[in-house]
């Protein structure tokens, strides 16, 4: 739906500008007249102006999805279910555990260009920290259950990174 307005308008834009060339053309016969200068002047400045706002126009898209991706992570990271493992199945806590890890190696092949990779490397880090506990202890559940500040630690620790690299994209 929305790519066909875009195409009406275009096609609206289109007919308008040539109305307005023939018009131009019948009231004023120089309207065409230009030097060669003139002429490569203005296709290079459109040219340069495209190309330029076209590339700011494709980081900025790519910035946009890499915060829509770290708020996911973080909202993720700091959800009660993340450390009150009460009432949670060993098989959705290790599904939930895969998913922010695919995430996270999303990150890691995807935004060299955006952050350092000390920073990618620090979440991964805390992240493995957070697993492995789990992991190592997903076949007690009556322990996983008591061990809540042990689980939200690194979690916390995490939650602020994530913050952090959030708040430094767009500088």
């Amino acid at each position: 739906m929305r790519k066909k307005k875009r195409v009406i308008i275009y096609l609206v834009l289109l007919l308008l500008l040539l109305v307005w060339t023939v018009y131009n053309y019948k009231n004023n016969q120089d309207f065409f007249n230009a030097s060669l200068v003139n002429i490569i002047t203005i296709g290079l400045a459109i040219f340069v102006s495209y190309f330029l706002s076209q590339k700011n126009n494709n980081v900025r898209k790519q910035k946009d999805i890499i915060l829509d991706l770290l708020l996911k992570l973080q909202n993720q990271v700091e959800s009660e279910e993340m450390f009150k493992l009460s009432n949670q199945t060993k098989e959705s806590i290790n599904m939930r555990n895969r998913i922010i890890n695919n995430k996270i190696t999303i990150l890691e092949n995807n935004i060299h260009d955006f952050f350092q990779k000390e920073d990618l490397e620090f979440v991964r880090k805390e992240f493995d920290e957070y697993r492995t506990f789990v992991g190592d202890h997903i076949e007690n559940m009556g322990y996983l259950m008591q061990s809540e500040k042990e689980l939200k630690r690194p979690l916390d620790i995490l939650s602020t990174k994530l913050i952090e690299m959030e708040l430094s994209l767009y500088r």
